[in-house]
């Protein structure tokens, strides 16, 4: 039985058997992309919520299974995602990724001292406007505000300051 036009119309019988039916197999499917359990939770309770709130705009010509797994999907590149922009910029702030221990290992000491030595020779408003950015967690709107800029040249300055950093930290990986 295809459920997609009644969880359209707003059935929550329906959605609550879609949930049943589905639960399982989307959280094994992240489960073995991942290989945590904890995500793959997080990213199934996130496809339904999604599926639910956007439930106009499911697709009639597309099976709900299939709807479901593409939406996990884009869930877990999203979530991805984001984890790895977390875990860069807490490398960028100099925090422990673990939370355990703030001593880091000799060869990464070294590269944090190499990379406070690539923020060092960058222009000092640059290199401001990064710091206030990356380490003072200001948002773009913020910082320009204070420094009284565009957001735009905020914007574009830490874009280039990226880059850099990009080209230094490419010769240690």
């Amino acid at each position: 039985m295809d459920l997609v036009p009644f969880i359209k119309a707003g059935s929550e019988t329906h959605f609550n058997q879609a949930y049943l039916d589905h639960h399982e197999s989307l959280y094994f499917f992240i489960t073995g992309l991942t290989r945590n359990g904890f995500l793959a939770e997080e990213v199934v309770q996130q496809t339904f919520i999604r599926c639910w709130t956007r439930r106009q705009q499911l697709s009639d010509e597309h099976s709900l299974p299939e709807q479901l797994f593409r939406m996990a999907r884009t869930i877990l590149i999203d979530e991805l995602r984001k984890e790895n922009t977390r875990q860069k910029h807490l490398y960028l702030a100099g925090q422990p990724e673990d939370g355990l221990t703030s001593e880091p290992s000799l060869p990464e000491g070294l590269l944090r001292k190499d990379l406070e030595q690539a923020l060092s020779s960058l222009p000092a408003s640059r290199r401001r406007i990064f710091r206030m950015s990356r380490l003072q967690g200001y948002s773009h709107k913020e910082i320009a505000g204070i420094l009284s800029l565009s957001p735009k040249t905020v914007e574009n300055q830490i874009g280039k300051t990226l880059r850099q950093l990009r080209q230094f930290l490419s010769f240690f990986c």
